[in-house]
């Protein structure tokens, strides 16, 4: 490897050894890219190259810029990247190429960032798991038979497995939360409205999905959101401004808070006991740091209800996501060239009306109501990130007659058909992630924090939700756990660089 040193770095210690001309961006670049070349045959995380392309940015690389030099690597799905392609990772658009950057990608390169390729994701960031039939199975680099989770999987198998430091990822249902968790890593979910839409798209229905990115440290996502939070010129909901810059709350003592510790299962039946380890080596190290840490849990919340709407609002934005890709490559794509799944989910949308959309909407309100006044008695809310350790790959793939059922009812016609049998799809999909979409529905910010592992040697990440707006509190929290229990030296058995597994 060009420059051995580089495991000792996370995004922001890099950016400081180009700052000081300790190392050149170009080695940098060239580092991740053998880093690339060693591992990605085994993980399949990054399904897009645009080293050339990678090149040139360094050559146009302003003076400033927080990460200034860091290498980038953008999820396959979302925000777009000028001359790179744009696929959400089906058949239909595998040849589209993104005509300009969208708000978001516009502030990752004015952070410095160099972005040379783009990470594995499920169609349409359908599933908890990245299995797309166009790429095939992105796999965790703590054991390639297991799933890094979804829909930012290639991201988080990307950044574990040592080949960069930091990778954008996007969440609207768990998609940071859950690859963190399941690959050792931290995630933020920030607020609602934090991070910009636009310049061409806006929000879609339900306000359900945010950019950002999937960190070995917490120092590099706080540092991120400083540097691409706000308004953008499609954005029609923002999150209040922070107090502070996010990598300023990093360092700082959070003081004594009300943690409440929800032992129930939420989306759904059960919670598996490593999970509940988890949940309890975090409640307990939050004890011991000083935090009041009691059970408790929102009342009045129809978990059962809350999954139904979440894909009721989820089928809706299926199908407003079709409308856009099928306008960018200016041709009607055919049911063939989408998975069964993606294309149900799309056509339902059809079939809904606008009064179940509307009462999924409002359901969406009544929900943030109900955390809102629990955040009046605490300050966090500790929940398990997932409720099973990392699943095996095609463990979660669904059934063909899953996808025969859905399609079968799609084309009824019939709403109440669809509505039920969206009932009966949530309450196995929510198995895994449970804990998740709720926090997408409420728009609050939420975190992963690696601070366990199983016999086994698999990561279990554990949740922390704070107030809308409050991510401050969740860097503060975040910071001292880091401190408490670091986790930046652990190491994947598949691993880029020299240093190996510890």
């Amino acid at each position: 490897m060009g420059f051995s040193e580089f495991d000792a770095y996370d995004g922001l210690g890099l950016a400081e050894l180009v700052r000081n001309k300790q190392v050149k961006p170009e080695e940098l670049l060239e580092e991740c890219l053998a880093r690339s070349a060693k591992v990605n045959t085994k993980l399949n995380a990054i399904v897009h190259s645009a080293f050339d392309n990678a090149r040139l940015q360094i050559t146009e690389l302003g003076e400033d810029g927080p990460f200034r030099g860091v290498p980038f690597l953008a999820k396959d799905l979302g925000g777009t990247v000028k001359g790179m392609p744009i696929t959400f990772a089906s058949h239909a658009y595998k040849n589209l190429v993104a005509r300009a950057d969208s708000t978001f990608f516009e502030r990752i390169r004015k952070a410095g960032f160099i972005i040379f390729g783009k990470t594995n994701t499920p169609e349409f960031g359908q599933l908890a798991v990245t299995e797309p039939r166009l790429f095939g199975p992105c796999r965790n680099p703590w054991n390639t038979n297991l799933s890094p989770g979804g829909s930012s999987g290639g991201a988080a198998a990307a950044v574990a497995a040592g080949i960069l430091p930091i990778a954008h990822a996007s969440d609207g249902g768990g998609s940071i939360r859950g690859p963190a968790s399941c690959t050792g890593l931290f995630g933020l979910k920030p607020s609602r409205g934090r991070q910009p839409f636009g310049p061409r798209r806006s929000e879609m229905v339900g306000h359900l999905a945010v950019d950002h990115v999937i960190t070995r440290t917490v120092r590099d996502s706080a540092a991120l959101l400083d540097a691409t939070n706000g308004k953008g010129p499609a954005t029609t909901f923002s999150a209040p401004p922070p107090k502070n810059s996010y990598l300023s709350e990093v360092d700082k003592e959070p003081g004594k808070l009300r943690v409440a510790v929800y032992r129930g299962t939420m989306l759904g039946d059960n919670v598996h006991p490593e999970c509940q380890a988890a949940l309890d080596h975090s409640a307990k190290l939050l004890a011991d740091l000083g935090h009041h840490v009691e059970d408790a849990e929102p009342k009045g919340i129809n978990y059962r209800e809350v999954a139904k709407n979440f894909l009721m609002l989820w089928s809706a934005i299926a199908a407003t996501a079709h409308s856009w890709m099928e306008e960018e490559k200016g041709a009607v794509s055919k049911a063939s060239d989408f998975e069964p799944c993606t294309w149900g989910m799309i056509k339902s949308a059809h079939v809904l009306s606008a009064w179940d959309v509307a009462q999924a909407v409002s359901a969406e309100g009544e929900l943030a109501r109900i955390m809102t006044d629990f955040f009046t008695s605490y300050d966090l809310l500790l929940t398990p990130t997932l409720s099973r350790p990392p699943v095996k790959i095609g463990e979660l793939k669904p059934t063909a007659i899953d996808e025969a059922i859905l399609l079968t009812v799609v084309a009824t016609g019939n709403s109440q058909l669809v509505r039920n049998t969206i009932g009966q799809l949530a309450k196995k999909s929510f198995q895994w992630t449970a804990f998740c979409a709720p926090f997408n529905m409420t728009g609050q910010p939420a975190i992963s924090v690696p601070l366990y592992w199983t016999k086994d040697n698999l990561p279990i990440g554990t949740q922390l939700v704070a107030r809308f707006g409050e991510e401050d509190t969740l860097f503060q929290v975040a910071g001292q756990l880091e401190r408490a229990q670091p986790w930046f030296q652990r190491r994947p058995p598949i691993w880029s660089g020299n240093s190996g597994a510890p």
